[in-house]
């Protein structure tokens, strides 16, 4: 499903006074790609992923998802990921998983198999009945994924997904999203401020630049997966997405990095 993003403005009224958030973006997205959006905060990243599933309206320009507005697409064809889980808690792995096909007509048994099928995509076979309160931080974040790809969405809007997650968490989910992308041929669009992170998911890498938001720059990311981040090809192109923050100021770089 391929996305479409022409002159796009969006402007905020706050106390009389409108503050211009997102100012002539322009983006092409293609079916199956990974898009990594980052930026400083406050340069617009969610409210472009809030126009992106129809839960606000651009000031100016066009969005289009396979030739239709967002607000003419099927709900269930985009799904959002945010970065905290928003289970409900008395529900147990497999109750919040099925919430998110609790009004398709299906039935008891055919529900139970697709809660089935992706209790075991995000690897959490033997925490069925689990709560949420017995689960780790990471594990909260995979039930969340399940109950967003439950819907078999067209394209999945990933905002700051796994910012709250350790380290070791993190590297792990961003591992299991790039198994569920080739399963499951999803377009996705990340939001994150990890340029790591941006590089090693993203076909593309758009960076953003601040207040009003405007596409600076964006590179592809032209490393065979599955990607190694020591390697030469990962640290050029994080030193050229640094630049673009810090200009040529290399100690900036180095210390950063």
């Amino acid at each position: 499903m391929a996305v479409e993003i022409k002159n796009v403005k969006k402007v905020f009224s706050i106390n009389k006074d409108e503050i211009e958030v997102l100012r002539d973006i322009n983006l092409e997205i293609k079916d199956n790609e990974i898009i990594s959006i980052v930026g400083a905060s406050g340069c617009g990243k969610s409210t472009l992923l809030k126009l992106l599933i129809g839960l606000d309206e651009a000031s100016e320009g066009q969005i289009t998802v396979d030739g239709k507005s967002p607000f003419e697409t099927d709900s269930t064809e985009i799904g959002m990921i945010f970065q905290e889980a928003r289970l409900f808690p008395w529900k147990t792995v497999e109750k919040n998983i099925e919430f998110g096909i609790e009004n398709k007509s299906l039935t008891k048994g055919e529900k139970k198999e697709l809660v089935s099928h992706y209790i075991e995509l995000v690897g959490l076979q033997g925490f069925e009945k689990a709560l949420p309160n017995q689960l780790s931080g990471g594990m909260k974040q995979r039930v969340s994924i399940a109950r967003t790809l439950i819907n078999k969405p067209k394209i999945l809007l990933l905002d700051e997904p796994f910012g709250a997650l350790d380290a070791f968490t993190k590297i792990n989910l961003q591992n299991e999203m790039l198994n569920i992308w080739e399963k499951e041929k999803t377009t996705m669009i990340i939001v994150t401020h990890d340029i790591d992170e941006a590089i090693y998911l993203g076909s593309r890498v758009v960076v953003m630049s601040p207040k009003p938001g405007v596409i600076q720059n964006t590179f592809d990311i032209q490393i065979p997966r599955p990607r190694n981040r020591t390697s030469d090809d990962f640290d050029y192109y994080r030193k050229n997405i640094y630049k673009e923050f810090f200009g040529e100021n290399k100690e900036n770089i180095e210390y950063i990095i």
